[in-house]
């Protein structure tokens, strides 16, 4: 049986990311809306997460992130970091987080093996953060980002361009990679804000690009041929920037064609898409004592039907039932 996962396009899948909760301690409006969470017991228990884990490495899966929600909200997260990190073939674990927890773990994830921590912050106005979030919690945030570059970590800020929220601020926050060794990712929001109802953002990735490369003193984008394999961003070097700048189309969906990345839900559904409704009900797998070469032969099946890109996927849902990024695994 071969030891990778490639779809029906050629593209070798080598790339999981993991939301370990549905829960976060944020309500960011394009994320997060409030409603009910998911019953504790209809998310995958950190035995069967690792198992998962065990799977999709021998599989092929060498870079693993952990997400949410916000994983950190999660009690014995940590820990179950060190676990991952020792399972043969995983090679990069990375984190997705709003950084508002972890500050005092920072040291502690750096030992446990992470790689690479990714840090939601949309704004540099602690009025605006709480006006986002819902939480008065922007420093503590922004000093997790500070504690994780000085451990030497690699750091990715995310940032959500919201138009009428924080638009005006693009410059000051890309300049946060020039005095940082980060990269500072402006996303486009998407439909996953939980209402069922989105609207086409206005800076999309097109209009990010001309402003970027208009405003930013010597800003080029870096060629396709030497990004990161499967790379969703955008990256441009700015003159004198010790970081980078990126553009992630979440919306516009201009890098399907280099997908390397399955998703795994909070409760257990395999995605190959954002957009599509889960192509494999893992938990189910798990916990009917389906042994591990039925679960393999499974996913092998599932990934080689993963779609050519989104906009077909989205085309051909099956429902339309409203969702929110944290319940997909942000």
């Amino acid at each position: 049986m071969p030891n990778t996962l490639c779809d029906s396009h050629g593209r070798n899948i080598n790339y999981l990311r993991l939301a370990v909760t549905d829960r976060c301690n944020l309500r960011c409006t394009y994320c997060m809306p409030k409603g009910c969470f998911a019953p504790r017991n209809e998310l995958l228990n950190y035995d069967e997460l690792l198992r998962v884990v065990r799977i999709f490495a021998g599989l092929g899966i060498g870079k693993i992130r952990l997400t949410g929600g916000e994983p950190f909200v999660r009690k014995g997260f940590v820990d179950f970091l060190a676990e991952i990190h020792s399972v043969t073939g995983i090679k990069e674990v990375g984190i997705t987080t709003n950084g508002t927890l972890c500050f005092d773990q920072i040291q502690r994830l750096k030992a446990s093996g992470v790689t690479g921590i990714n840090f939601s912050l949309d704004t540099l106005s602690p009025t605006r953060y709480q006006k986002i979030t819902g939480s008065d919690l922007f420093h503590e945030a922004f000093a997790a980002i500070m504690e994780a570059i000085i451990q030497g970590i690699r750091v990715k800020i995310n940032v959500v361009v919201l138009d009428n929220d924080n638009s005006d601020e693009l410059l000051h926050l890309a300049r946060l990679a020039e005095n940082y060794p980060v990269e500072v990712r402006f996303i486009e929001p998407m439909h996953f804000n939980g209402s069922g109802k989105f609207t086409p953002p206005h800076w999309n990735a097109m209009r990010l690009k001309g402003f970027f490369l208009e405003n930013l003193s010597g800003c080029v984008e870096i060629l396709k041929k030497i990004r990161p394999h499967g790379s969703t961003a955008q990256l441009f070097k700015v003159k004198n920037y010790s970081g980078i700048v990126g553009i992630i189309a979440g919306h516009s969906r201009s890098f399907c064609a280099s997908c390397n990345k399955v998703r795994l839900t909070p409760q257990g559904m395999l995605k190959n898409c954002l957009y599509d409704n889960g192509v494999l009900d893992m938990k189910g797998l798990l916990r009917s004592g389906a042994d591990d070469r039925e679960i393999i032969i499974a996913i092998q099946n599932a990934v080689a039907a993963k779609s050519a890109d989104g906009f077909i996927v989205e085309k051909d849902r099956r429902d339309f039932v409203p969702r929110s990024m944290a319940t997909i695994g942000g």
